[in-house]
């Protein structure tokens, strides 16, 4: 299952996959709709995290809610809606309200942790779990906090990070760690922060995406052009390469490795040349999902949930207009998809969309 949430939404959208036997076996898809006049105890959604324990919680305006198993409960933060969730190494579950950092304690209260970086509490922006159990804690102002078997570190540009300001944190493959900021890209090896900024040779400083390819190179999408990382060296692929625009939003990389660029438009890259998808031509993509034969499901402000083949060959589309700005969150859970627009959810059942 997969839950897309625009960053100010206001329900959220789940498509789960049912067998449906014909000749072939297949799935086809089911989508449910979820506001809070049926079973979403809220409107307004910022963040989905899936705890060790299985629980599905929510981040909502002056509230924390679990949302499964069983009926959903939601807990008072009076601090208002956080951007991400995580646990700590006793499974406390922690919120990023780009304010103090927040806790759900046994209790049930919502309270600001008492974490300190330099005598002030941990202004908490986002987080990441590594695959040695240690957790990243990038901030509004601090820089970057490391916690890892009881040990806490602190970076900031003091020691190399290309801002103190931290948008996103990404593990790639190979255990490296990258940071994205508003000034640059950082990446972390074995505790070494080589920036990567335009004097590096990078397009742009302001930082939309990265994605580990399979060949070892990381590519990077900025404002003004894509980059490809590999041995040491920066490639800039920008408009001169056939990039419908500069603008690079987001990067996807197909269970048969081809390499989705959306920018303002869809197009493959192929052996360093940009190929449009002329059928998902739209302007406003903001998310992509792979269903398990090879279907990509991207997502448009204006033409709702698409659905194309392998090969991007427009097989259906939703056709509903939506105003919202960028997706806050995006998860795949249990082999099924959803998606969320500002006070309403989708719906998608066998090969027909619907709102519910």
């Amino acid at each position: 299952m997969v839950y897309v949430l625009p960053a100010i939404a206001r329900s959220a959208t789940k498509l789960v996959s049912s067998p449906d036997i014909s000749q072939y076996a297949h799935r086809a898809w089911t989508a449910s709709v979820c506001s809070k006049d049926n079973d979403l105890p809220t409107d307004h959604v910022t963040a989905l995290y899936r705890d060790r324990t299985g629980r599905l919680w929510a981040s909502s305006l002056n509230e924390l809610c679990q949302l499964q198993p069983g009926m959903p409960r939601c807990f008072s933060d009076p601090a208002g809606e956080s951007y991400d969730i995580a646990e700590d190494a006793t499974g406390t579950l922690l919120l990023a309200p780009r304010q103090p950092m927040r806790f759900l304690a046994p209790n049930g209260k919502v309270g600001d942790h008492l974490m300190r970086v330099a005598g002030k509490k941990v202004e908490a922006a986002c987080f990441l779990r590594d695959r040695e159990d240690g957790l990243w804690i990038g901030t509004a102002a601090q820089g970057l906090v490391h916690i890892h078997e009881g040990r806490v570190d602190t970076f900031t540009k003091n020691d190399g990070l290309s801002s103190n300001d931290i948008a996103s944190i990404y593990e790639d493959r190979e255990g490296s760690i990258w940071v994205t900021t508003f000034d640059g890209l950082d990446r972390f090896r074995k505790l070494a922060i080589p920036s990567i900024t335009s004097r590096q040779g990078l397009s742009s400083d302001h930082i939309t995406s990265v994605l580990n390819d399979r060949d070892g190179s990381i590519w990077i999408g900025t404002y003004d052009g894509l980059n490809r990382l590999r041995e040491n060296k920066l490639e800039v692929f920008g408009q001169h390469r056939e990039l419908p625009q500069d603008n690079v939003f987001s990067l996807f990389q197909t269970s048969k490795g081809r390499l989705l660029v959306n920018s303002n438009g869809l197009a493959w890259l192929e052996n360093g040349r940009i190929i449009p998808i002329s059928a998902a031509g739209r302007e406003d993509i903001f998310a992509i999902v792979e269903d398990s034969r090879g279907d990509l499901w991207p997502l448009s402000h204006n033409d709702g949930l698409i659905h194309l083949s392998s090969s991007g060959s427009l097989l259906q589309s939703s056709r509903r207009r939506h105003s919202t700005s960028l997706p806050a969150d995006l998860r795949m859970i249990q082999g099924g998809t959803a998606y969320g627009y500002p006070r309403e959810m989708g719906s998608l059942a066998s090969s027909r969309m619907e709102k519910l």
